[in-house]
């Protein structure tokens, strides 16, 4: 049961990706503030099918930014049907609402391919450690990513979203556990030459 779940969340995230080139564009001008600010943009879309009789709302919020360093960047295989990149990320991220500040590893795979397009698959973690002064909390959660973009002529990356998927957290009761609920379509801004990134990250709901 909980395959045909994530399954799911995984066919809607991909799906999004198709027209969040619109989605993104109805936020680039939205003040996002970084770590400290309250990101509290939403967004909706209207899905029906083809005969108009069942319709599917989207509504997306901005729940998450996060920045931090690319630390490893290797070419794994290159060819005339592109260019294998290993990247490495890691960086701070900051969840809406006064939620968890945690640290977050990425370990990606990105076809660089001839047409300018990317596809890329990843894997990550995030960590949060919660220190008083009784004592610490740690939770961990596993990250699924998702990704295609474009780059321009000379290679640089001018688009890449990517659909974000979560496993269930180390603590059944930790802070991360509503991050079993979360769809996230994230919108990553990449600079290759001073290998820094940041992304901004919006959370689905289908009703």
């Amino acid at each position: 049961m909980q395959k045909n779940h994530v399954s799911t969340k995984l066919f809607i995230a991909i799906a999004w990706i198709m027209t969040l080139g619109i989605f993104v564009s109805a936020f680039s001008n939205s003040d996002t503030n970084g770590l400290d600010s309250e990101p509290n943009n939403k967004g909706k879309l209207l899905w029906q099918d083809s005969n108009n009789s069942n319709t599917t709302t989207v509504n997306a919020k901005q729940i998450y930014f996060s920045h931090g360093n690319i630390t490893n960047q290797t070419i794994i295989e290159s060819g005339i049907n592109g260019t294998k990149v290993h990247v490495s990320y890691e960086g701070i991220g900051q969840f809406a609402g006064g939620g968890p500040r945690v640290t977050e590893y990425w370990i990606y795979m990105n076809n660089h391919r001839s047409d300018g397009v990317i596809q890329g698959e990843g894997n990550g973690k995030l960590v949060h450690i919660e220190n008083n002064a009784i004592n610490s909390k740690y939770d961990s959660v596993k990250m699924k990513g998702y990704g295609r973009g474009f780059t321009d002529s000379n290679g640089n990356i001018m688009f890449y979203p990517t659909a974000q998927l979560y496993d269930t957290p180390l603590n059944d009761n930790g802070s991360l556990t509503f991050l079993n609920k979360v769809i996230g379509i994230a919108d990553w801004d990449i600079d290759n030459e001073l290998n820094i990134y940041n992304y901004t990250m919006w959370n689905l709901e289908v009703n």
